[in-house]
């Protein structure tokens, strides 16, 4: 198998958009984890871990991030991945802003 210039720079960005969606993945998913394991501790850390992937994803989700096959006979569009992040980090500060409600109140 041979690769060109083209070929490596068409695998390199369809990986670094998989790293990009796993990693914004990943903060949500852990973000949404806290919340539930322990909702009293490390506000900050918790809050930013959720925005960041849903400011990122949505910002992916406009980009408009194809990838297409030798002479066009199929395409592929991966900005349609970056909706996971996007939820479960609205998840999250959904999450976090209803443990500080709960918490305020309860002061």
């Amino acid at each position: 198998m041979n690769l060109d210039a083209d070929d490596i720079q068409v695998y390199g960005s369809i990986a670094v958009t998989l790293i990009v969606w796993a990693a914004l993945s990943v903060s949500g998913w852990s973000s949404l984890r806290w919340s539930r394991r322990s909702p009293d501790t490390r506000r900050l850390p918790r809050f930013v871990l959720a925005m960041v992937p849903v400011l990122i994803g949505l910002v992916c989700l406009k980009a408009d991030i194809r990838w297409s096959g030798e002479d066009d006979w199929f395409t592929v569009d991966l900005s349609w991945f970056f909706l996971l992040p996007v939820v479960l980090g609205a998840a999250a500060l959904a999450k976090w802003l209803r443990v500080r409600r709960r918490l305020h109140h309860a002061a």
